[in-house]
C-alpha cells in the first residue's frame, strides 16, 4: 500500500511539474529589434541635421529622442544593451518566489544543439515573450504571445510595457493565470 501512494504523490508531483508553464525568449528577435531602432536613430538624425546645427533637437521630440538612442548604441551597442536588460528581466523573473515558470532562451549560438534547443523551445513554450527594445531606454514595450501546439495564437496577444522589475510581474500574472480570466 505504502508503494502505491508513494507512485501515485511521485505521478502527481511530475504531472504538477510538466504543468508548469514555459515562457520562450527569443533572443534574436530581440536583437534585431534592437539593431532597427538603432539603424532608425542614425537615419532620423541624418534628416535632422539642421534641428542639431541649430541646437534646436531638443525640441523635437523625434530628434532628442534619436540622439538618445543613438548614443546607447554607440556606446554599449545594441546586442549588448539588449542582452543586459534580459540579464536583469531573468533575474527578476528568477528572484520572485511566486513565479512558477520555466523559461527557455532562444540564442544566436547556431550549432546542432543550440537548433536542436530552439526546437525544443518552440515545441515546449506555451508563452513567447518579445521586447520592442530600444536600446537606453529604462522602460520597454512587450508582447506576449500565446503558443499551442508549437504555432502562435495570434489572436490571444498581450501587450505591456515597463522595467523588468515590471515586465517580470506582469508576465508572470498572466502566465500563472493569477489576474483576470479573458473569456472572449
Amino acid at each position: 500500500m505504502k508503494h502505491v501512494v508513494a507512485i501515485a504523490v511521485f505521478a502527481l508531483s511530475l504531472s504538477i511539474a510538466q504543468a508548469e508553464p514555459v515562457l520562450m525568449l527569443n533572443e534574436p528577435r530581440d536583437v534585431g529589434t534592437a539593431e532597427y531602432s538603432c539603424a532608425w536613430a542614425e537615419e532620423e538624425i541624418k534628416q535632422d541635421q539642421y534641428l542639431i546645427k541649430a541646437f534646436m533637437c531638443s525640441e523635437s521630440e523625434l530628434c532628442d529622442r534619436a540622439i538618445k538612442i543613438n548614443a546607447a548604441c554607440k556606446v554599449t551597442g545594441a546586442a549588448a544593451d539588449l542582452r543586459a536588460f534580459h540579464t536583469k528581466l531573468l533575474s527578476q523573473f528568477a528572484s520572485n518566489p511566486k513565479c512558477a515558470i520555466s523559461i527557455m532562451r532562444l540564442t544566436d549560438g547556431k550549432s546542432d544543439a543550440a537548433v536542436e534547443k530552439d526546437l525544443e523551445a518552440y515545441k515546449r513554450a506555451n508563452w513567447e515573450l518579445n521586447l520592442a527594445f530600444t536600446p537606453g531606454a529604462a522602460v520597454q514595450e512587450w508582447s506576449l504571445w500565446p503558443h499551442e501546439s508549437g504555432n502562435i495564437v495570434a489572436s490571444g496577444v498581450l501587450e505591456g510595457k515597463g522595467n523588468p522589475a515590471q515586465i517580470a510581474r506582469d508576465v508572470c500574472t498572466i502566465m500563472m493565470r493569477a489576474g483576470a480570466k479573458i473569456l472572449n
